[in-house]
């Protein structure tokens, strides 16, 4: 079963992304915040993140800025969550940190169940 971390400030969208992946193929687990998240990284193993973009403590930029330049979780495939209304600047830049996708919040089931399946 394919493990993916949750992070998001919100525990509203952590419980609705929850919901959407219950009972699929995937394990959830959950991080409320970049700092949470990459304690989790270092002690488990996931297959892909689903990391908002905007958190207080450490924003998602940053995150995966520390996941791709740890040896341990460079391989780790990461999509950005955001409800900012985002420009093509920003999608490049999270692309060049090593992002594979990003979705416009709110999520919608189907949208998600599609785009973390191809990963």
């Amino acid at each position: 079963m394919a493990r993916i971390l949750v992070v998001d400030d919100s525990i509203e969208n952590l419980s609705l992304i929850e919901v959407y992946l219950r009972g699929t193929e995937f394990e959830v687990v959950t991080a409320s915040g970049g700092h949470e998240a990459l304690e989790l990284c270092r002690q488990d193993r996931f297959d892909l993140i689903l990391l908002d973009v905007v958190m207080p403590d450490v924003d998602g930029f940053e995150v995966c800025r520390r996941l791709k330049n740890d040896p341990a979780t460079a391989f780790l495939p990461v999509i950005f969550l955001t409800a900012r209304l985002v420009d093509e600047s920003e999608k490049a830049a999270a692309y060049q940190l090593g992002a594979v996708d990003y979705i416009q919040k709110p999520v919608h089931r189907e949208e998600l169940l599609g785009r973390v399946r191809v990963m």
